[in-house]
């Protein structure tokens, strides 16, 4: 058997969709980008007390770069985030011209550690931004730490490139700072291919991000189509920005996984429900804890496990993994470990040794809501074995 890291929900709806936008003769940001703007924030809206503004983008790295340079944050201010994370996290913060610190995640975990950030916010004056990663599509409370960072005129961007649709009492993920942004990539809860949505509160800082989005144009070409103005008084660049729209091709496909995605979400707990069962007591393996009545706390985006057990090394087991047809990956190497931010900033490994030791350990097995269960028994059965054999 072969089953592969992941395979997209795409079927003809997406494909009719696509069609449609090919055959109306407008491909780049329009009406359709627009609706697929109103029906997400409709969407992240029924959880919420205030009203909240999006906006889509090219990607979720665009989206982290256009919320940071739209905060008119001091140059070379400091952004607080977390080693474990992909590159686009601190590429995003070096974009905006401004500093990344990195402060390490919770013992055993991925996450960033709340308690570390209120203690480099106490002592560190240039800090002017947090960003916390909702790795996999979890979460920790960081009630304490929003409140801290809130008192101090601190920024905050959820990077929530892998959360949606995870919600909490309090709301979906992603919609507790002044910004956050979600990922809409191949392999993502929902897809559009290569895409991404900047969501936030403020109008102010929604209008910024609207102008740097689409070339420091006031109006977009799309308005500029519908609006009856002297073309002299629209075409007007007001801000250097950049070419961040989504395209309505992108968007199209974006709005049928919209509708979609609550039952993908359901289906990709499934898939969870089946892996805790087979692997849930097995001494030699940590794996995510899932709360059957609070399933969708958790995007399941991805299925992270961890090897407690010294004898088992975890690039023999992927390797082993692949050879009988189970893609695996592992995410993420932290940033101190990648030669390029380790030589041009200066990391070490040794101060974030949480993090380079949840990554040492940790193996993403394949996960997504068309899985079969038959699947999930074969990559279990065969990781047994693999992980049995290894410690005879």
């Amino acid at each position: 058997m072969r089953v592969p890291f992941f395979r997209p929900s795409i079927n003809q709806e997406e494909v009719h969709a696509v069609e449609a936008v090919l055959q109306s003769g407008w491909l780049s940001s329009g009406k359709v980008a627009c609706d697929f703007e109103k029906e997400m924030c409709t969407m992240l809206c029924r959880e919420k007390k205030h009203p909240l503004y999006t906006i889509s983008v090219q990607s979720a790295t665009a989206g982290l770069h256009l919320s940071l340079a739209s905060m008119q944050l001091p140059r070379r201010s400091v952004v607080l985030t977390t080693p474990y994370t992909f590159v686009s996290t601190v590429n995003s913060i070096i974009y905006a011209d401004l500093q990344f610190k990195l402060i390490d995640v919770v013992a055993e975990g991925y996450l960033i550690d709340p308690d570390r950030c209120i203690a480099e916010i106490n002592k560190n004056t240039q800090v002017k931004a947090i960003m916390p990663v909702l790795l996999a599509g979890d979460s920790l409370d960081y009630t304490e730490l929003y409140t801290h960072a809130r008192k101090k005129g601190i920024k905050i961007i959820e990077d929530a490139a892998h959360a949606f649709p995870a919600r909490t009492p309090s709301g979906y993920l992603g919609t507790s700072g002044d910004a956050g942004v979600y990922s809409f990539y191949g392999n993502k809860t929902i897809t559009t291919g290569e895409g991404g949505m900047v969501v936030c509160h403020d109008k102010e800082l929604y209008k910024r991000i609207m102008v740097l989005r689409q070339n420091g144009f006031e109006i977009s070409p799309y308005e500029r189509k519908t609006n009856e103005r002297p073309w002299h008084e629209m075409y007007n660049v007001t801000h250097l920005g950049y070419k961040y729209n989504m395209p309505d091709i992108l968007a199209a496909i974006g709005r049928v996984q919209l509708q979609k995605s609550e039952r993908m979400h359901s289906q990709r707990a499934l898939v969870v429900q089946h892996y805790t069962s087979f692997l849930q007591n097995l001494p030699y393996l940590s794996i995510p804890h899932i709360d059957s009545k609070n399933y969708t706390q958790h995007s399941w985006h991805l299925f992270i496990i961890q090897f407690i057990d010294s004898r088992l090394d975890r690039d023999t087991i992927m390797a082993q993994l692949y050879k009988r047809g189970i893609q695996c990956s592992v995410h993420y190497k932290p940033i101190h470990l990648h030669s390029y931010y380790k030589t041009r900033y200066k990391l070490n490994k040794d101060d974030y040794p949480n993090a380079t030791k949840s990554y040492q350990r940790s193996l993403s097995l394949p996960l997504f809501p068309d899985m079969t269960e038959e699947e999930i028994h074969y990559v279990c059965t065969t990781l047994i074995e693999i992980c049995e054999g290894m410690m005879r």
